[in-house]
């Protein structure tokens, strides 16, 4: 099974700051919390490819924000 990594940074640490083994730790606990393995799309079918999770995200973010008549 993949998952797909959402893109957020973590910024515990200030600019050219070595961090500590504790914020690596619970950084990398945070990374692995948001990985989104599977989705529900329109249809009701389970997705797990990471193509078709994206694919379903963008859909439905294009649907949410798209342009109002």
């Amino acid at each position: 099974m993949r998952r797909v990594l959402m893109d957020a940074a973590e910024n515990d640490a200030l600019l050219n700051e070595d961090i500590t083994t504790f914020h690596y730790i619970r950084s990398r606990k945070r990374c692995k919390a948001r990985l989104v393995s599977q989705i529900l799309d329109n249809h009701g079918q389970l997705q797990t490819d990471h193509e078709a999770i994206m694919n379903t995200f963008t859909t439905s973010l294009e649907k949410k924000y798209g342009n109002v008549p």
